[in-house]
């Protein structure tokens, strides 16, 4: 065969390759902010044991209490807090640092003025701080400019910069609201229905999700 013929045939075969492959898109870019699925090292460790240091009865929640939500009564020590808040940070902001959900069934925010939004790994709020004090300060004159300009874009994913989205003051916050809901608001409640009247994804109504935490403990719980 002539080389040139030979170089038709091969554009050919190419070209024949080619036309028969499928259009298939690249991946989307998935941002992930967050641990990975029972990495204890990703930092959260660190900052459960600042938090337990602070409220040390925490660590030693009865079993009877915590039974329902995991059965096999384990130690509330510092490995079942971080995985416990990883398995929360799920279900509630897909561990998304900067995550913001507008409550439609709640009034406006006495801080901000406006409709309450749940913001951060955790979901909180800045009207937090009326509720549970400094632990929960999230400095809303700083936020303040930048809140509002996120809010009326109605974006999902606030500015970084705002304190709010801070993992170590939602920490500071979520741990604080621990506290209160199981020892001073509810000192005979289960734990999951004391931590439930916070965080929704807590309630055992809502079946999806509350399973969805519960998983997140295999392990530990079960």
């Amino acid at each position: 065969m002539q080389p040139k013929s030979l170089l038709v045939v091969l554009a050919g075969i190419l070209s024949a390759c080619t036309s028969t492959q499928p259009n298939i898109p690249a991946p989307p870019v998935v941002e992930v902010i967050g641990p990975k699925p029972g990495d204890l090292a990703f930092g959260f460790r660190a900052l459960v044991e600042r938090e337990l240091a602070k409220y040390p009865k925490l660590k030693e929640i009865p079993g009877d209490r915590i039974a329902y939500f995991c059965p096999k009564k384990p130690k509330t020590d510092v490995e079942f807090w971080t995985r416990f808040m990883e398995a929360l940070c799920r279900p509630e902001s897909n561990c998304r640092a900067t995550m913001t959900y507008i409550e439609g069934t709640m009034d406006k925010d006495p801080i901000t003025g406006r409709q309450v939004r749940s913001e951060g790994l955790f979901q909180m709020s800045y009207q937090d701080k009326n509720s549970y004090g400094p632990a929960c300060d999230f400095d809303w004159p700083h936020d303040r400019e930048m809140a509002l300009s996120d809010f009326d874009a109605k974006l999902k994913y606030g500015n970084p910069a705002r304190h709010i989205y801070s993992v170590d003051r939602q920490f500071a916050c979520a741990f604080k609201v621990f506290s209160d809901h199981l020892f001073r608001y509810s000192p005979k409640a289960d734990f999951d229905q004391a931590i439930g009247s916070y965080w929704y994804v807590m309630k055992r109504k809502h079946r999806e999700e509350f399973e969805s935490v519960q998983s997140g403990m295999k392990g530990i719980c079960q």
